[in-house]
């Protein structure tokens, strides 16, 4: 067999090969497209229930609550000097940090002796210049009826009436008189200054001095705070004052808490100083507590320095519904409506530690989701956990 036939052979073989291959693909295909299997149409899926907690909303009149942080200072303090000088003999038995003086009580008393002496010494210079006065107001009538013999005899006027009836005389002598009196006055009220008498109702919190030890003039003596009442100065986020307009007119009820302490006092708000702290950038307030360190009842006392919380009863809010914080999503409540999950927008107008206060979006009666649903979507189906009370 010579070239040109092998040659020809092997070209029929590859195209007998190639007509094979396109006969059973055509084949497979017809083979699966008419052995395809049918599906039998059945029921619609259906979506299972998510099983929820429901809470049943009504209208209710409810009082705001505003928070805030705050310090406890003294409504009176006072360095207490003493205007003049000598040696301590006497300092009350309250004469120590912690003491309580009433107003008028004898603090301390300053040794008398020197202000006695020259108040003495006074009275007797007063006595001396009346005595001169008495004695000018003599010359002066000698020296107005030698004048007026003068006049009746013809002789020549006199150039200056006035130095010849003495009258500069009689006002020097009146002048060293009140001088005189004015000496002996600072001196008795000097005397008066050894005795030191607390200004008002006080605690004494730090003292400065000693029975025996020596005091000079504008030297302190104790530093005391009031007792009638305290102040909290506070600290509050601006658009919290909105409701403290009408608080403020009405005296609003402070509740004070130490941190030291579950207990609390009670106080009323006295004022906003108009200005807001450097550091924080938050509005001052000014609340007032009567009879801090409880001297007339049995009470809480405060403490000067303290670092409190308070709470100021504001605005009373009518027909708002009360939504616990955690039922708020976004601004946005779940509604259980007829089965099916709403998610619907409200107007807060109030929110605390624990509620916020929600008075359109929503109608009396109404069903809150109160369970978690990780991923809600609204329509989606809801069904009533039994084992919860849907009105509770």
């Amino acid at each position: 067999m010579n070239e040109k036939n092998l040659k020809i052979i092997r070209i029929s073989i590859k195209t007998a090969l190639f007509i094979l291959l396109i006969f059973l693909g055509v084949k497979s295909y017809t083979y699966f497209m008419t052995s395809k299997p049918l599906v039998k149409k059945g029921a619609k899926k259906t979506v299972k229930a998510f099983y929820v907690d429901i809470k049943t909303l009504n209208k209710k009149t409810s009082q705001i609550i505003i928070k805030g942080m705050g310090t406890v200072v003294p409504e009176k303090s006072v360095d207490l000097k003493t205007s003049v000088s000598g040696k301590i003999v006497f300092v009350s038995k309250n004469f120590y940090p912690g003491g309580i003086v009433k107003k008028g009580e004898i603090i301390a008393e300053i040794e008398k002796e020197d202000y006695l002496y020259q108040i003495k010494k006074l009275k007797a210079q007063v006595k001396q210049s009346e005595a001169e006065l008495s004695l000018e107001i003599g010359k002066q009538e000698s020296a107005k009826k030698e004048l007026s013999f003068y006049e009746k005899s013809g002789m020549d006027e006199f150039e200056n009436k006035s130095l010849a009836l003495r009258q500069p005389q009689l006002k020097s002598a009146r002048a060293k008189l009140e001088s005189s009196e004015a000496e002996l006055s600072k001196a008795q009220l000097d005397l008066s200054r050894t005795i030191i008498k607390a200004p008002f109702d006080s605690v004494i919190i730090e003292t400065y001095i000693e029975e025996g030890s020596y005091i000079s003039s504008l030297e302190k003596i104790a530093l005391l705070y009031g007792t009638s009442s305290y102040r909290i100065l506070g600290y509050l986020p601006q658009d919290r004052i909105k409701r403290l307009v009408k608080a403020e007119q009405n005296k609003a009820l402070v509740k004070v808490y130490s941190q030291t302490s579950d207990l609390f006092r009670t106080g009323n708000l006295k004022s906003l100083t108009g200005r807001v702290s450097k550091d924080s950038r938050m509005v001052e307030i000014i609340a007032e507590v009567k009879d801090p360190l409880s001297l007339d009842c049995e009470k809480l006392p405060l403490i000067a320095g303290d670092y409190i919380s308070f709470e100021i009863m504001g605005d009373i809010i009518k027909n708002v519904f009360e939504i616990p914080r955690e039922n708020v999503h976004d601004n946005n409540i779940w509604i259980f409506n007829n089965g099916v999950l709403e998610i619907r927008p409200v107007e807060i107008i109030w929110k605390d530690d624990k509620n916020i206060f929600v008075k359109k979006g929503i109608k009396e009666g109404e069903k809150i989701v109160t369970s978690s649903i990780n991923i809600p979507v609204n329509g989606m189906p809801l069904k009533i956990d039994n084992n919860q009370d849907s009105h509770r």
